[in-house]
């Protein structure tokens, strides 16, 4: 927030963002997430999709920073369409 004073930094629990943004009917054009979500309960991790689903604009961006070894679906993937995936090794 200091280093990009016009960008608007929330901190807060991403299973209730929508309670986070000021408005009636919030939407946000970026969502950059690096939480762990495969290692969160399966109930957390739906309901911080729904959130994020609700709050992204119509053409919004997902970014997801994901520490994940070998295969298996996201759990994104049943909402969001992936655009780019990389895989990095350290």
């Amino acid at each position: 927030a200091r280093r990009f004073p016009r960008v608007n930094v929330i901190h807060g629990d991403a299973a209730r963002l929508s309670s986070l943004l000021p408005g009636p009917n919030p939407h946000v054009q970026c969502v950059v997430s690096s939480l762990p979500l495969l290692s969160l309960p399966a109930p957390l991790v739906a309901r911080i999709i729904e959130q994020i689903e609700l709050l992204l604009a119509r053409r919004g961006t997902l970014i997801q920073f994901t520490y994940r070894i070998g295969k298996g679906a996201s759990p994104l993937a049943a909402t969001f369409e992936p655009v780019r995936s990389q895989t990095i090794l350290f």
